[in-house]
Protein backbone atom coordinates (compact mmCIF):
# COMPACT_ATOMS: atom_id res chain seq x y z
CA UNK A 1 0.00 0.00 0.00
CA UNK A 2 1.21 3.55 -0.73
CA UNK A 3 2.12 5.90 1.64
CA UNK A 4 -0.38 8.67 1.44
CA UNK A 5 -3.36 9.63 4.09
CA UNK A 6 -5.86 12.01 4.24
CA UNK A 7 -7.82 13.23 7.56
CA UNK A 8 -11.20 14.80 7.59
CA UNK A 9 -13.01 16.69 9.87
CA UNK A 10 -16.16 16.32 8.44
CA UNK A 11 -18.82 19.02 8.22
CA UNK A 12 -21.80 16.96 9.27
CA UNK A 13 -25.48 17.91 8.85
CA UNK A 14 -29.20 16.33 8.81
CA UNK A 15 -32.36 17.22 8.35
CA UNK A 16 -33.05 16.38 11.84
CA UNK A 17 -32.53 18.97 14.75
CA UNK A 18 -29.83 17.99 16.86
CA UNK A 19 -29.88 18.91 20.52
CA UNK A 20 -25.84 19.65 20.21
CA UNK A 21 -23.98 21.53 17.38
CA UNK A 22 -21.23 21.74 15.68
CA UNK A 23 -18.41 24.18 17.48
CA UNK A 24 -15.66 25.84 15.67
CA UNK A 25 -12.72 24.84 17.35
CA UNK A 26 -9.81 22.86 16.39
CA UNK A 27 -10.11 18.80 16.07
CA UNK A 28 -7.66 17.77 18.61
CA UNK A 29 -7.58 14.70 17.89
CA UNK A 30 -7.22 14.30 14.14
CA UNK A 31 -4.05 17.15 14.47
CA UNK A 32 -2.94 14.55 16.87
CA UNK A 33 -3.13 11.36 14.43
CA UNK A 34 -1.15 13.74 12.00
CA UNK A 35 1.14 13.98 13.86
CA UNK A 36 1.71 10.72 14.65
CA UNK A 37 1.89 9.39 10.80
CA UNK A 38 3.06 12.62 8.80
CA UNK A 39 6.77 11.54 9.47
CA UNK A 40 6.55 8.40 7.68
CA UNK A 41 3.44 9.09 5.29
CA UNK A 42 2.17 11.90 2.94
CA UNK A 43 -0.14 13.22 5.22
CA UNK A 44 -3.21 16.21 4.50
CA UNK A 45 -5.53 17.52 7.35
CA UNK A 46 -8.70 19.48 6.53
CA UNK A 47 -11.10 20.44 8.32
CA UNK A 48 -13.79 20.11 6.45
CA UNK A 49 -16.38 21.74 9.17
CA UNK A 50 -14.59 24.92 10.03
CA UNK A 51 -14.28 25.57 6.12
CA UNK A 52 -18.08 25.18 5.61
CA UNK A 53 -17.48 22.21 2.73
CA UNK A 54 -20.48 20.75 1.41
CA UNK A 55 -20.50 17.21 0.47
CA UNK A 56 -19.63 17.74 -3.05
CA UNK A 57 -16.97 19.49 -1.47
CA UNK A 58 -15.59 16.98 0.86
CA UNK A 59 -16.16 14.08 -1.91
CA UNK A 60 -13.48 16.14 -4.16
CA UNK A 61 -10.61 16.68 -1.75
CA UNK A 62 -10.50 12.65 -1.63
CA UNK A 63 -10.98 12.76 -5.43
CA UNK A 64 -8.48 14.90 -5.87
CA UNK A 65 -5.72 14.50 -3.27
CA UNK A 66 -6.27 10.11 -4.11
CA UNK A 67 -5.26 8.95 -0.56
CA UNK A 68 -4.09 5.29 -0.26
CA UNK A 69 -6.33 5.78 3.53
CA UNK A 70 -8.66 8.28 4.45
CA UNK A 71 -9.26 9.00 8.39
CA UNK A 72 -12.28 10.56 9.86
CA UNK A 73 -14.69 11.00 12.52
CA UNK A 74 -18.35 10.95 13.66
CA UNK A 75 -17.46 13.33 16.47
CA UNK A 76 -14.28 16.03 17.30
CA UNK A 77 -12.67 15.58 20.55
CA UNK A 78 -14.57 18.77 21.41
CA UNK A 79 -17.83 16.75 21.24
CA UNK A 80 -16.62 13.40 22.72
CA UNK A 81 -18.76 13.18 26.05
CA UNK A 82 -22.32 14.94 24.11
CA UNK A 83 -21.77 13.96 20.39
CA UNK A 84 -23.90 15.42 17.69
CA UNK A 85 -26.54 12.68 17.11
CA UNK A 86 -27.73 12.40 13.70
CA UNK A 87 -24.86 12.56 11.52
CA UNK A 88 -26.67 11.81 7.73
CA UNK A 89 -24.70 13.70 5.72
CA UNK A 90 -21.40 11.77 6.96
CA UNK A 91 -22.88 8.89 5.38
CA UNK A 92 -23.49 10.04 2.05
CA UNK A 93 -20.08 11.71 1.81
CA UNK A 94 -18.49 8.35 2.68
CA UNK A 95 -20.70 6.25 0.27
CA UNK A 96 -19.75 8.87 -2.20
CA UNK A 97 -16.05 7.91 -1.68
CA UNK A 98 -16.53 4.12 -1.47
CA UNK A 99 -17.60 4.73 -4.94
CA UNK A 100 -14.67 6.51 -6.60
CA UNK A 101 -12.58 4.25 -9.07
CA UNK A 102 -9.29 4.15 -6.87
CA UNK A 103 -11.10 4.05 -3.12
CA UNK A 104 -9.34 4.62 -0.24
CA UNK A 105 -9.62 2.69 2.99
CA UNK A 106 -11.91 4.65 5.03
CA UNK A 107 -11.06 4.24 8.54
CA UNK A 108 -13.52 6.03 11.38
CA UNK A 109 -13.32 7.09 14.77
CA UNK A 110 -15.57 8.75 17.55
CA UNK A 111 -18.45 8.58 19.54
CA UNK A 112 -20.89 6.69 17.54
CA UNK A 113 -18.46 3.78 16.71
CA UNK A 114 -17.10 3.08 19.60
CA UNK A 115 -20.56 2.72 21.58
CA UNK A 116 -22.35 1.36 19.01
CA UNK A 117 -19.62 -0.16 15.85
CA UNK A 118 -21.94 -2.56 14.60
CA UNK A 119 -24.48 0.06 13.95
CA UNK A 120 -22.03 2.09 12.12
CA UNK A 121 -20.65 -0.71 10.32
CA UNK A 122 -24.28 -1.17 9.11
CA UNK A 123 -25.43 2.35 8.64
CA UNK A 124 -21.81 2.66 6.03
CA UNK A 125 -20.91 -0.56 4.24
CA UNK A 126 -17.81 1.92 2.67
CA UNK A 127 -16.56 1.51 6.33
CA UNK A 128 -13.58 -0.85 6.26
CA UNK A 129 -12.14 -0.17 10.04
CA UNK A 130 -13.88 1.65 13.16
CA UNK A 131 -11.69 2.88 15.65
CA UNK A 132 -12.97 2.69 19.29
CA UNK A 133 -11.86 5.10 21.79
CA UNK A 134 -9.05 7.38 22.09
CA UNK A 135 -8.33 7.58 18.34
CA UNK A 136 -4.61 8.91 18.11
CA UNK A 137 -2.40 5.67 18.91
CA UNK A 138 -4.91 3.23 17.34
CA UNK A 139 -5.19 4.80 13.88
CA UNK A 140 -1.63 4.96 13.92
CA UNK A 141 -1.03 1.60 14.43
CA UNK A 142 -4.31 0.47 12.08
CA UNK A 143 -2.49 2.93 9.25
CA UNK A 144 1.04 1.60 9.77
CA UNK A 145 -0.42 -2.61 9.85
CA UNK A 146 -1.83 -1.83 6.91
CA UNK A 147 0.54 -0.03 5.06
CA UNK A 148 2.85 -2.67 6.07
CA UNK A 149 0.46 -5.33 3.49
CA UNK A 150 -1.48 -6.58 7.32
CA UNK A 151 -5.09 -5.87 8.40
CA UNK A 152 -6.48 -4.67 11.27
CA UNK A 153 -6.95 -8.20 12.58
CA UNK A 154 -3.99 -7.78 15.34
CA UNK A 155 -4.78 -3.67 16.05
CA UNK A 156 -6.31 -3.59 19.57
CA UNK A 157 -9.54 -1.06 19.74
CA UNK A 158 -10.24 -2.10 16.13
CA UNK A 159 -13.78 -3.09 14.92
CA UNK A 160 -14.07 -4.45 10.76
CA UNK A 161 -15.99 -6.70 8.83
CA UNK A 162 -15.10 -10.41 8.24
CA UNK A 163 -17.81 -11.77 5.54
CA UNK A 164 -20.83 -11.17 7.05
CA UNK A 165 -20.04 -10.59 10.74
CA UNK A 166 -18.48 -7.97 12.22
CA UNK A 167 -15.44 -8.82 14.60
CA UNK A 168 -14.27 -6.75 17.84
CA UNK A 169 -10.90 -6.48 18.35
CA UNK A 170 -10.07 -6.41 22.49
CA UNK A 171 -10.27 -2.49 23.54
CA UNK A 172 -6.94 -0.82 23.10
CA UNK A 173 -5.20 0.54 26.42
CA UNK A 174 -5.95 4.44 27.79
CA UNK A 175 -3.38 6.96 26.87
CA UNK A 176 -1.31 6.99 29.84
CA UNK A 177 1.70 9.17 29.57
CA UNK A 178 0.40 12.03 26.80
CA UNK A 179 3.90 13.65 27.05
CA UNK A 180 5.41 11.01 25.06
CA UNK A 181 2.34 12.24 22.25
CA UNK A 182 4.02 15.58 19.48
CA UNK A 183 1.45 18.05 19.62
CA UNK A 184 -1.01 18.42 16.95
CA UNK A 185 0.12 19.50 13.86
CA UNK A 186 -1.53 22.98 13.61
CA UNK A 187 0.20 23.90 10.88
CA UNK A 188 -1.83 21.98 9.09
CA UNK A 189 -4.82 23.51 10.02
CA UNK A 190 -6.71 26.72 9.42
CA UNK A 191 -5.87 28.75 12.30
CA UNK A 192 -7.03 31.78 12.16
CA UNK A 193 -10.68 30.51 11.81
CA UNK A 194 -11.10 28.86 15.22
CA UNK A 195 -12.99 30.74 17.88
CA UNK A 196 -14.67 30.05 20.79
CA UNK A 197 -18.54 30.25 21.83
CA UNK A 198 -18.53 34.01 23.93
CA UNK A 199 -16.17 37.15 22.54
CA UNK A 200 -14.36 36.69 26.30
CA UNK A 201 -11.78 34.14 25.21
CA UNK A 202 -10.26 36.02 21.90
CA UNK A 203 -8.87 35.24 18.43
CA UNK A 204 -6.54 33.78 17.29
CA UNK A 205 -7.78 31.27 19.51
CA UNK A 206 -7.01 26.94 19.77
CA UNK A 207 -8.19 24.27 22.20
CA UNK A 208 -5.65 22.69 24.58
CA UNK A 209 -5.82 19.12 26.37
CA UNK A 210 -3.63 19.30 29.34
CA UNK A 211 -5.65 16.15 30.79
CA UNK A 212 -7.70 13.28 29.90
CA UNK A 213 -10.52 11.50 31.03
CA UNK A 214 -12.22 12.15 33.93
CA UNK A 215 -12.76 9.86 37.89
CA UNK A 216 -16.07 10.69 38.43
CA UNK A 217 -19.40 9.00 37.28
CA UNK A 218 -22.25 11.75 36.22
CA UNK A 219 -24.71 9.12 34.75
CA UNK A 220 -25.65 11.47 31.77
CA UNK A 221 -21.60 11.93 30.51
CA UNK A 222 -20.50 9.85 27.34
CA UNK A 223 -17.18 8.97 28.58
CA UNK A 224 -16.47 5.77 26.46
CA UNK A 225 -13.85 8.05 24.39
CA UNK A 226 -11.82 8.12 27.44
CA UNK A 227 -13.05 5.70 29.80
CA UNK A 228 -11.38 5.28 33.22
CA UNK A 229 -8.54 6.82 34.81
CA UNK A 230 -7.89 11.08 34.82
CA UNK A 231 -4.75 11.18 33.28
CA UNK A 232 -2.55 14.79 33.63
CA UNK A 233 0.12 16.10 30.97
CA UNK A 234 3.28 17.76 33.14
CA UNK A 235 2.93 21.68 33.50
CA UNK A 236 6.21 21.71 31.86
CA UNK A 237 4.40 19.93 28.39
CA UNK A 238 1.46 22.03 28.59
CA UNK A 239 3.34 25.19 28.47
CA UNK A 240 5.36 24.39 25.81
CA UNK A 241 2.56 24.33 23.57
CA UNK A 242 0.46 27.08 24.85
CA UNK A 243 4.65 28.88 24.18
CA UNK A 244 4.38 27.29 20.28
CA UNK A 245 0.81 28.10 19.61
CA UNK A 246 1.61 31.68 21.11
CA UNK A 247 4.67 32.40 19.24
CA UNK A 248 4.49 30.64 15.73
CA UNK A 249 0.39 30.97 15.62
CA UNK A 250 -0.15 34.23 17.21
CA UNK A 251 -2.86 32.26 19.07
CA UNK A 252 -3.92 34.81 22.09
CA UNK A 253 -6.73 32.94 23.26
CA UNK A 254 -7.73 28.88 24.49
CA UNK A 255 -9.80 26.98 26.02
CA UNK A 256 -8.70 23.88 28.04
CA UNK A 257 -10.78 21.02 26.43
CA UNK A 258 -9.98 19.02 29.40
CA UNK A 259 -13.65 17.21 30.77
CA UNK A 260 -12.40 18.51 34.70
CA UNK A 261 -9.12 21.06 34.25
CA UNK A 262 -9.20 21.95 37.81
CA UNK A 263 -9.09 17.98 39.41
CA UNK A 264 -5.27 17.93 39.52
CA UNK A 265 -4.54 20.99 42.15
CA UNK A 266 -0.65 20.60 42.00
CA UNK A 267 -0.59 20.43 37.85
CA UNK A 268 -3.10 23.73 37.80
CA UNK A 269 -0.79 25.47 40.50
CA UNK A 270 2.40 24.74 38.22
CA UNK A 271 0.89 25.47 35.29
CA UNK A 272 -0.07 28.73 36.52
CA UNK A 273 2.98 29.36 38.26
CA UNK A 274 4.88 28.67 34.88
CA UNK A 275 2.26 31.54 32.77
CA UNK A 276 2.90 33.85 35.68
CA UNK A 277 6.89 33.71 35.44
CA UNK A 278 6.85 33.97 31.51
CA UNK A 279 3.45 35.33 30.47
CA UNK A 280 2.57 34.60 26.82
CA UNK A 281 -0.21 36.95 26.85
CA UNK A 282 -2.80 34.34 26.07
CA UNK A 283 -6.55 34.82 27.72
CA UNK A 284 -7.82 31.53 28.58
CA UNK A 285 -10.87 29.27 30.32
CA UNK A 286 -11.65 26.29 31.34
CA UNK A 287 -13.77 23.36 32.51
CA UNK A 288 -14.15 22.84 36.64
CA UNK A 289 -16.66 21.17 39.21
CA UNK A 290 -18.37 23.48 41.39
CA UNK A 291 -16.59 22.16 44.70
CA UNK A 292 -13.49 23.18 43.65
CA UNK A 293 -14.46 26.76 44.56
CA UNK A 294 -14.11 25.73 48.35
CA UNK A 295 -10.09 25.23 47.40
CA UNK A 296 -8.26 28.46 48.75
CA UNK A 297 -6.82 31.10 46.59
CA UNK A 298 -7.12 28.40 43.85
CA UNK A 299 -9.20 30.17 41.01
CA UNK A 300 -7.05 33.65 42.18
CA UNK A 301 -4.21 32.05 41.39
CA UNK A 302 -5.54 31.08 37.81
CA UNK A 303 -7.33 34.70 37.26
CA UNK A 304 -3.45 35.68 38.21
CA UNK A 305 -2.25 33.83 35.32
CA UNK A 306 -4.53 34.49 32.56
CA UNK A 307 -7.99 32.81 33.25
CA UNK A 308 -11.14 34.86 32.31
CA UNK A 309 -13.57 32.29 32.39
CA UNK A 310 -14.99 28.74 34.12
CA UNK A 311 -17.64 26.98 33.39
CA UNK A 312 -19.22 24.19 35.46
CA UNK A 313 -21.41 21.28 35.69
CA UNK A 314 -24.19 23.28 37.28
CA UNK A 315 -26.84 20.72 36.23
CA UNK A 316 -29.83 21.69 38.06
CA UNK A 317 -30.56 23.78 41.58
CA UNK A 318 -32.07 20.72 43.30
CA UNK A 319 -30.27 18.52 45.47
CA UNK A 320 -32.53 15.21 44.78
CA UNK A 321 -31.91 15.25 40.65
CA UNK A 322 -27.79 16.40 41.45
CA UNK A 323 -28.07 13.43 44.22
CA UNK A 324 -30.12 10.96 41.31
CA UNK A 325 -27.15 12.23 38.48
CA UNK A 326 -24.35 11.27 41.09
CA UNK A 327 -22.92 14.75 40.23
CA UNK A 328 -20.95 15.05 43.11
CA UNK A 329 -21.80 18.55 44.54
CA UNK A 330 -24.49 20.55 46.44
CA UNK A 331 -26.42 23.18 45.60
CA UNK A 332 -24.47 24.89 48.21
CA UNK A 333 -21.68 24.19 46.29
CA UNK A 334 -22.87 25.92 43.20
CA UNK A 335 -24.01 29.15 45.17
CA UNK A 336 -20.73 29.14 46.25
CA UNK A 337 -19.12 28.99 42.83
CA UNK A 338 -21.34 32.35 41.52
CA UNK A 339 -20.03 33.92 44.63
CA UNK A 340 -16.30 33.28 44.23
CA UNK A 341 -16.39 34.14 40.41
CA UNK A 342 -18.60 37.21 40.98
CA UNK A 343 -15.86 38.62 43.47
CA UNK A 344 -13.12 37.52 41.38
CA UNK A 345 -14.74 38.74 37.85
CA UNK A 346 -14.36 35.80 36.65
CA UNK A 347 -17.04 34.59 33.93
CA UNK A 348 -19.11 31.84 34.93
CA UNK A 349 -20.63 29.45 32.19
CA UNK A 350 -22.83 27.19 33.76
CA UNK A 351 -23.96 23.71 31.82
CA UNK A 352 -27.54 23.24 32.73
CA UNK A 353 -29.99 20.06 32.66
CA UNK A 354 -34.03 19.51 31.95
CA UNK A 355 -35.38 16.90 32.77
CA UNK A 356 -32.92 14.69 34.17
CA UNK A 357 -33.83 10.85 35.72
CA UNK A 358 -35.64 12.50 39.37
CA UNK A 359 -37.32 15.78 37.19
CA UNK A 360 -40.35 16.56 38.29
CA UNK A 361 -42.54 19.79 38.56
CA UNK A 362 -41.24 20.37 42.03
CA UNK A 363 -37.10 20.00 41.23
CA UNK A 364 -37.53 22.42 37.93
CA UNK A 365 -39.31 24.80 40.95
CA UNK A 366 -36.60 24.51 42.79
CA UNK A 367 -33.88 25.17 40.07
CA UNK A 368 -35.83 28.21 39.30
CA UNK A 369 -35.95 29.45 43.06
CA UNK A 370 -32.21 28.84 43.13
CA UNK A 371 -31.32 30.72 40.47
CA UNK A 372 -33.86 33.71 40.85
CA UNK A 373 -31.88 33.76 44.23
CA UNK A 374 -28.72 33.73 43.12
CA UNK A 375 -29.83 36.38 40.48
CA UNK A 376 -29.58 34.78 37.39
CA UNK A 377 -32.02 35.68 35.15
CA UNK A 378 -30.83 33.84 31.55
CA UNK A 379 -30.05 29.94 31.69
CA UNK A 380 -29.95 27.53 28.70
CA UNK A 381 -30.82 24.26 29.43
CA UNK A 382 -30.08 21.28 27.60
CA UNK A 383 -32.79 18.26 27.46
CA UNK A 384 -30.71 14.98 28.13
CA UNK A 385 -30.43 12.69 25.85
CA UNK A 386 -29.36 9.15 27.02
CA UNK A 387 -26.30 8.69 24.56
CA UNK A 388 -25.10 5.26 24.29
CA UNK A 389 -22.52 4.42 27.36
CA UNK A 390 -23.83 6.43 30.20
CA UNK A 391 -25.86 4.90 32.77
CA UNK A 392 -28.85 7.09 31.68
CA UNK A 393 -28.84 4.95 28.60
CA UNK A 394 -28.99 1.65 30.34
CA UNK A 395 -31.58 2.87 32.38
CA UNK A 396 -33.44 3.52 29.17
CA UNK A 397 -32.91 0.26 27.71
CA UNK A 398 -34.15 -1.33 31.15
CA UNK A 399 -37.16 0.73 31.10
CA UNK A 400 -38.60 -0.02 27.52
CA UNK A 401 -37.55 -3.96 27.83
CA UNK A 402 -35.44 -6.22 25.78
CA UNK A 403 -37.75 -6.26 22.57
CA UNK A 404 -37.90 -2.52 21.96
CA UNK A 405 -34.56 -1.70 23.68
CA UNK A 406 -33.12 -3.78 20.04
CA UNK A 407 -34.68 -0.50 18.06
CA UNK A 408 -32.90 2.06 19.75
CA UNK A 409 -29.59 3.67 17.99
CA UNK A 410 -28.26 6.77 17.49
CA UNK A 411 -30.94 6.97 14.55
CA UNK A 412 -33.41 7.82 17.33
CA UNK A 413 -31.74 8.42 20.56
CA UNK A 414 -33.04 12.04 20.85
CA UNK A 415 -36.75 10.75 20.51
CA UNK A 416 -36.31 9.60 24.06
CA UNK A 417 -34.53 12.74 25.65
CA UNK A 418 -35.87 13.67 28.82
CA UNK A 419 -38.10 10.34 28.71
CA UNK A 420 -35.98 8.46 31.32
CA UNK A 421 -38.00 7.93 34.87
CA UNK A 422 -39.67 11.96 35.00
CA UNK A 423 -42.63 13.30 35.46
CA UNK A 424 -43.28 15.74 32.85
CA UNK A 425 -42.46 15.29 28.90
CA UNK A 426 -39.87 17.14 27.85
CA UNK A 427 -42.23 19.89 26.14
CA UNK A 428 -44.37 20.17 29.00
CA UNK A 429 -41.32 20.52 31.29
CA UNK A 430 -40.03 22.95 29.15
CA UNK A 431 -43.24 25.03 29.27
CA UNK A 432 -43.25 24.50 33.23
CA UNK A 433 -39.71 26.45 33.60
CA UNK A 434 -40.68 29.65 31.50
CA UNK A 435 -43.82 29.39 33.73
CA UNK A 436 -42.08 29.36 37.14
CA UNK A 437 -39.53 31.36 35.69
CA UNK A 438 -41.75 34.58 34.49
CA UNK A 439 -43.87 34.05 37.94
CA UNK A 440 -40.89 34.18 40.11
CA UNK A 441 -39.92 37.24 37.93
CA UNK A 442 -42.94 39.13 37.49
CA UNK A 443 -45.65 37.73 40.28
CA UNK A 444 -48.67 35.53 39.87
CA UNK A 445 -50.77 36.76 37.03
CA UNK A 446 -47.81 37.67 34.90
CA UNK A 447 -49.63 37.55 32.05
CA UNK A 448 -51.61 40.66 32.51
CA UNK A 449 -48.82 42.61 33.78
CA UNK A 450 -47.51 45.32 31.71
CA UNK A 451 -43.73 45.07 32.75
CA UNK A 452 -43.79 41.33 31.89
CA UNK A 453 -46.24 42.75 28.24
CA UNK A 454 -43.49 45.03 27.94
CA UNK A 455 -40.41 42.65 28.04
CA UNK A 456 -41.87 40.28 25.71
CA UNK A 457 -42.41 42.76 23.38
CA UNK A 458 -38.44 43.94 23.25
CA UNK A 459 -37.73 40.54 23.07
CA UNK A 460 -39.65 39.89 20.18
CA UNK A 461 -39.03 42.73 18.17
CA UNK A 462 -34.96 41.97 18.91
CA UNK A 463 -35.42 38.38 17.62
Amino acid sequence: MGKKVCIINPNLSSSRRTVMQARHRPPLDLAYIASLLRGDFDVRLVDAQVEGMDISEMAGVVRQYAPDLLITTTTPVNRWECPQSYVDSFFVWLNAVGQLPSRPVIIVTGTHGTTQPDWLLKKCPSIDYVVRGEPERTSTALVRALAAGGDGASVAGVSYREGARFVHNPPAPRITDPDALPFPAYDLLPMAKYRYTFGDIPQPFSIVLASRGCPFSCTFCCRAMMEGAHVSRSPENVYAELKLLAERFGVRGVFFQDWEFTINKPFVTALTELLKHDPLGIVWGCNARANDFRVPGLFEQMKSAGCVRVNIGFESGSPEVLEAVKKRVTVDDLALAITVSRKLGLKLGMYALLNAPGETAATIRQTMQFLRKQGISAMNFNVVVPYFGTDINRELLAQLGPEAAKRVSWDNIEDYAGRVRTQLPPKLAKLYQRHVKFSLRYGRGYIFRWRFLRDAITRFSKA
